[in-house]
This record gives C-alpha cells, sequence and structure tokens, in this order.
C-alpha cells in the first residue's frame, strides 16, 4: 500500500471516532444509514442508484437524491441528448434508471429526491444531516458542495477529480486542518475522501501486492505503461462533465493508479519529455478542448528512484477500446487488463534475469479487475471502508492529480492537431501538437 493510502483515515485523529462508529454501523446493519447523493445525472444513474438501491429495498439505507431540475425534467433532458448524440443503449439504460428512480420516489419510502432549485425544498435539504455524502456534480462544483455539508455529515466522498480550480480545492484543505480544532458537542467530525474508480478497479492490487511479494518476483519497478482510450467520440450527451478535456477525464485516472507505486509530488517541467494533444472533428457544439494526449514524462517512487510513464489517453481513437496499465520491473510485468470486455485480470509474467524474454508458463493472472464503483458502495456499506478504502485518495493526493493537470492544461494552446474519428493510435500521436512543459534538451 502507498504511503498516501495508508495514511487515509489515520488510526490517533480524534476525527476518527465518528467514522468508526458508522462503519460499525453499516457493519452490524442495527442502524440504518443515512445517503445523499448531490448530483443526479449520468455518473448516479449508471453506477450509483443500482447498488444503493439494492441496499434501500433491503432496509439498510435511507438516500436522498438532490439536483438543481425537476426529476422529470432531468429524466428527459438526459435521455434525449443521448438519443441525439446516437447512444440508443445509453439512452434506453437511462431512462429505466430514471423510471425507477421516478417510482421509488412516488412511492414515498425511503428514497427522497428535492429539486435544490425550489425555495421551499432548498430550505429544508440546508438543515439535513446525513451519515454518508456522495458528491457527484460537475468538477467546477464539488469544492462548493463539499463545503456545504461539512459539520452536518460523517463521510464526503468526491468523484474525481478533486475540483476544477486548484486554488479552491488548496483552501478547502486548509479548512479541514482548521476544522480539527472546533470538534465538539452534537457537531460530527466531517472525513472527506476523493475517490477514483479506475484505483478501485485494481483494488485487489492496491491492499494484495505487499502481502504477495509481486516485486519480488518481477524486481524493481522501471517503467510504466499506459492507455485510456476510446474507439466511441466525446458524447454530446456528457459534454458537461468532459468539456475541461481529456487530460482532465481520463488522464486523472491513470495519475490515481500511479500514487499506488509513484510520488505524484516529484512531477515538474524537467521531467517531462513529451507531451501532445489532439482534438477529434464533428465534436459536439461548444467542446473545444483536448480529446487525445500523449504522454511521456518521469516520477519518481517512495524510495527516490525516477519511473518511466509512458502512454495515452483519448476518444474517437481507433477501432476498438484499449485500456490497460503495466508496471514493468527488471525481469518481469504486471498488466491491469482495464477493458470493460477484457480478461477481466490483472497478469504477472515472469522473464529471464538476462535475456528478459518471458519464462514460458510464467504468465497467469493474480486478482481480478472489479467494476469500480461497485466494490467501492459494496465496501463501504459493509462497513469495511476504513480498513480498505477501495479508490479512495487522501485530499493530498487529490491536490497533486489536480496541480499535474492544471500545469499541462495551461499550455494548452486554442488551436491543434484535428483528427477523423477511429484514426489509429500511432497516426495521431505522431502528428499531434507538442506542448511547450517539455524539458529542453
Amino acid at each position: 500500500m502507498s504511503p498516501s493510502l495508508a495514511r487515509l483515515f489515520g488510526q490517533n485523529s480524534t476525527r476518527n471516532v465518528d467514522l468508526r462508529r458508522l462503519m460499525l454501523q453499516c457493519h452490524h446493519g442495527a442502524q440504518t444509514i443515512y445517503a445523499v447523493c448531490v448530483g443526479a445525472g449520468d455518473a448516479f444513474i449508471n453506477r450509483y442508484w443500482p447498488v444503493l438501491r439494492m441496499a434501500v429495498a433491503r432496509k439498510r439505507l435511507h438516500l436522498l437524491v438532490a439536483d438543481e431540475h425537476p426529476l422529470e425534467a432531468l429524466r428527459s433532458g438526459k435521455t434525449q441528448q443521448a438519443e441525439q448524440s446516437g447512444e440508443q443503449e445509453a439512452a434506453k439504460n437511462l431512462a429505466r434508471g430514471y423510471e425507477e428512480l421516478m417510482s421509488d420516489v412516488k412511492g414515498k419510502g425511503d428514497v427522497i429526491y428535492v429539486n435544490r432549485t425550489d425555495p421551499k425544498e432548498r430550505h429544508w435539504y440546508g438543515h439535513v444531516r446525513a451519515d454518508i455524502v456522495f458528491v457527484l456534480v460537475p468538477d467546477d462544483q464539488h469544492i462548493k458542495v463539499a463545503k456545504d455539508w461539512l459539520r452536518r455529515s460523517t463521510l464526503i466522498i468526491i468523484e474525481k477529480p478533486y475540483n476544477r480550480l486548484l486554488r479552491e480545492a488548496e483552501q478547502f484543505q486548509r479548512d479541514l486542518g482548521l476544522m480539527m480544532n472546533h470538534i465538539g458537542g452534537d457537531v460530527p467530525a466531517t472525513w472527506v475522501c476523493a475517490f477514483d474508480h479506475y484505483l478501485a478497479k485494481i483494488g485487489r492490487y492496491a491492499f494484495a501486492k505487499e502481502k504477495d511479494s509481486l516485486f519480488s518476483r518481477i524486481g524493481a519497478l522501471e517503467r510504466v505503461e499506459f492507455a485510456i482510450l476510446e474507439k466511441g467520440p466525446v458524447e454530446a450527451w456528457r459534454g458537461r462533465s468532459l468539456e475541461a478535456g481529456m487530460i482532465y477525464d481520463l488522464f486523472s485516472h491513470v495519475l490515481a493508479m500511479l500514487s499506488l507505486e509513484l510520488d505524484l509530488s516529484t512531477f515538474h517541467e524537467d521531467a517531462v519529455t513529451e507531451i501532445k494533444v489532439a482534438h477529434h472533428k464533428d465534436c459536439p457544439c461548444g467542446f473545444q478542448a483536448d480529446t487525445f494526449a500523449h504522454l511521456d514524462f518521469a516520477l519518481k517512487n517512495y524510495d527516490g528512484r525516477e519511473i518511466k510513464v509512458v502512454g495515452d489517453v483519448g476518444k474517437g481513437v481507433g477501432d476498438r477500446d484499449d485500456k490497460f496499465l503495466t508496471l514493468v520491473g527488471e525481469f518481469g510485468l504486471i498488466q491491469c487488463d482495464l477493458n470493460p470486455r477484457g480478461s477481466g485480470k490483472i497478469l504477472i509474467e515472469e522473464r529471464d534475469h538476462r535475456t528478459r524474454q518471458p519464462i514460458p508458463g510464467t504468465r497467469q493472472p493474480i486478482y481480478d479487475v472489479g467494476r469500480g464503483h461497485e466494490e467501492f458502495l459494496e465496501t463501504l456499506l459493509a462497513g469495511r471502508y476504513v480498513e480498505e478504502p477501495t479508490g479512495g485518495m487522501t485530499g493530498d493526493t487529490a491536490i497533486e492529480i489536480l496541480r499535474i493537470m492544471n500545469s499541462i492544461r495551461e499550455t494548452i494552446p486554442d488551436s491543434m492537431y484535428t483528427y477523423d474519428v477511429g484514426d489509429p493510435k500511432n497516426d495521431i500521436a505522431e502528428s499531434a501538437t507538442p506542448l511547450p512543459i517539455a524539458r529542453s534538451d
């Protein structure tokens, strides 16, 4: 486990008491948990609602869902956007999810919906206390929403990235530190945890790699290779959440996974060999950010050794999705197959110490790749999240991710190389626009 993950929930912190009490309540099921989801868009419907709905049905959870639109208008708008984008399957799944939510809300049971723009609903919503709050709004509102739930919730989960503006996130972290000096009475001590679902996908690796002595089998880490490439273009119905570009949306996942082995605070311009960006043609109206990035840089591991990192992220690339993370050691490798339709495995392969050729029979699966949100929510609702914070990161790690992304994004020009949807990765990378962040030799 990385030093960052190991200190996510401090063992001796006075703020730990309320959180551990919550985990005991989740574990024993003796008391119903009160959860709030702020944001009821596609992320909520597709990733949170199925698991949370089952918990509600088992009488384990009271659920309040809040957004800035009437629920019927939200359902109609989201499904129409998906249909207009040609994403018929996505539209079908969204429609089914929203219909379930509307039905459960109308049943006046343990699911409540709040339109935060309605003055009457907003008034009582502002006085609600919760055990768990999931922040699922667009990233330029993450910190604003989280601030609103400090001191009236026990655990706040913020989906990646932590925020869009770095200075807001840094000030938020300072505010959290000050809050520790004002704990007492009936004011709950609030823990804030950043979450990344790709990090959750490789949770089995994160929690077992040291116990299983994996690096004794592949040697010291020398290089990391990655790809999060999707053949489909930027979806019009997701334009609001993707508008900051693929470095924000997809590369943030890579950095979260890298934090298990590498110290993100060691990123600097002198360690960048090359970063190039491109934009695919026929993007949804108003979308001008990067849709592809090739990255070649170095980070130091937690022992101070420099490790090469190379890979690509993007949409509208190639004729199939290509998603993986490979840790290359002195005499072996560990490869995480992150494709939803892939093997679903994390593999290890040992190599000859002298020739570095694969040793026959040593390529084998060691762990399953998880589904991400499903394992995270199940671990949380089972009361195991303090011991196994699946997909969890400290605020400091989340801010380092934001700092890296901001330092890159600030150098992206308004105009960049454009490619046709479906162009091969290597062709795009060769012609992509280089950024001035790279070191000069």
